[in-house]
């Protein structure tokens, strides 16, 4: 592979949570049900296009974008609809289907093509096989954090190949062996921009991506968020002026590949299947939106435990009725649950309810204890400490506090979507979701034409 430029971090936090996954990928048991699950896309509204007891196919669309109808959300199985809720106000769209067969797949109105025919085609063919396939979905827009409307155009593309959240997997192994649908991939999202298309890899992976034209690689190294679209695009890219970033992760990546190269649509995703609670932590070859309660079945240790959707920092409460695997979530994080109610527990931010000890014998305690109750934010120097962008993150948070949604934006709000700030919800003694805070700034339309 060609040079690349090379970005190291000094500021972040690696959690050593236990339970990190091995670099083993094993066929998960094939689910019953699947999911579509509307709150795993902020800011889209769905109009259903199936109702109970219909039969779908592999790649029909279960639901569109309110506003964008050309945005298709496929099923991920084929099978009989046994759920199908509405997207309403407070309550998000959820799809649940029976798997029934394998085999039964909607019919992509194009055929495969090889790297050399993806880049022969116009941009606004590309757009097509994309929505029809139902791979639109994958791309996320900043500002924002929301899938974009096809009739934009990005100044720039990143395509993530890095995670460096608890508990994932590594990337060398899920992309080992996918050479040709990766290339194929980063080539045809090379052509959505006429911007440059950035490529972030770990130190440790190499990737065929030469003779790809306007396409620059990065190797991103340093702790947690270092690993983050939000954080690349700060350091590659700086949203600025107007500027507007698409972003797209590994194995989204992949499965555009393989549309692309052969009209099939796939619907398996790597998942690390990790935490204190996990049997025999690794990688587990699955469906989209598979049910989590089938897939941690016999995988876990005694005890009460909470399973999540997503990063154990950021992820999705995996409860019924949303007890399935997120669209763009690689991870399946189980860790032990607490009930106990601890007061004052803001005295200690992280480190348990114990005595004071000196920090080198200090033991972590990681459940879902919060070791307190919401209160007001106390303005400490350690948010900026652990924090590789270059903004003020003290001063944002307290503005995000405050309900000051014009100072959060001034501050570079509009940069940053929940998963950018999850580490420092983790770490706030005043036990604050700044996730949550945050959407309320973020534009509320992200597909109106500029």
């Amino acid at each position: 592979m060609a040079d690349r430029g090379r970005v190291v971090l000094r500021r972040g936090l690696d959690l050593p949570i236990p339970g990190a996954p091995a670099p083993v990928v094993e066929a998960g048991p094939r689910p019953s049900e699947v999911a579509l699950v509307g709150s795993d896309h902020p800011g889209t509204r769905m109009t259903l296009r199936v109702a109970e007891g219909d039969r779908v196919k592999l790649g029909q669309p279960l639901a569109v974008d309110r506003r964008c109808p050309e945005i298709r959300f496929v099923s991920p199985a084929s099978g009989v609809v046994r759920t199908a809720r509405p997207d309403e106000r407070g309550r998000p769209a959820l799809v649940v289907v029976k798997v029934e067969s394998e085999d039964d797949r909607s019919d992509l109105p194009f055929e495969g093509a090889d790297v050399e025919a993806v880049e022969g085609l116009s941009r606004s063919e590309l757009i097509d096989r994309l929505l029809v396939s139902g791979e639109w979905a994958s791309l996320h827009e900043r500002p924002g954090g929301r899938i974009p409307g096809p009739d934009h155009e990005p100044d720039a593309l990143l395509v993530c190949l890095t995670d460096t959240n608890p508990l994932a997997g590594a990337t060398g192994t899920i992309l080992e062996g996918r050479e040709d649908d990766l290339r194929v991939g980063v080539a045809a999202l090379s052509k959505l921009t006429a911007g440059p298309t950035f490529v972030t890899l770990p130190p440790d992976v190499d990737a065929p991506l030469d003779g790809l034209p306007r396409v620059r690689c990065f190797t991103f190294d340093g702790p947690h968020p270092a690993g983050l679209p939000g954080t690349q695009i700060h350091h590659l890219f700086p949203l600025r002026d107007g500027r507007r970033v698409w972003h797209v992760g590994a194995q989204e990546t992949l499965a555009i590949g393989r549309v692309l190269r052969t009209a099939e649509i796939e619907t398996d995703r790597i998942v690390a299947l990790g935490g204190p609670l996990v049997r025999r932590p690794r990688l587990l070859r699955t469906r989209i939106g598979a049910d989590l309660e089938q897939l941690v079945q016999g995988e876990l240790l005694p005890g009460d435990c909470r399973v999540v959707s997503g990063s154990p920092l950021s992820g999705r409460l995996a409860a019924r009725p949303e007890s399935y695997l997120g669209r763009n979530h690689h991870q399946i994080s189980v860790l032990p649950e607490h009930d106990e109610h601890a007061h004052s527990g803001w005295l200690l931010p992280f480190f348990g309810r114990k005595r004071r000890v000196p920090p080198w014998r200090r033991r972590l305690s990681w459940s879902t204890e919060r070791h307190g109750t919401p209160s007001a934010m106390l303005p400490l120097d350690f948010f900026d400490s652990v924090s590789p962008l270059r903004l003020p993150i003290g001063l944002l948070l307290r503005a995000l506090a405050a309900g000051d949604h014009e100072a959060a934006r001034r501050l570079g709000a509009e940069q940053l979507v929940e998963e950018d700030l999850a580490l420092f919800s983790y770490l706030c003694p005043a036990k604050l979701e700044y996730g949550e805070l945050l959407r309320a700034t973020l534009p509320t339309d992200a597909r109106r034409p500029t």
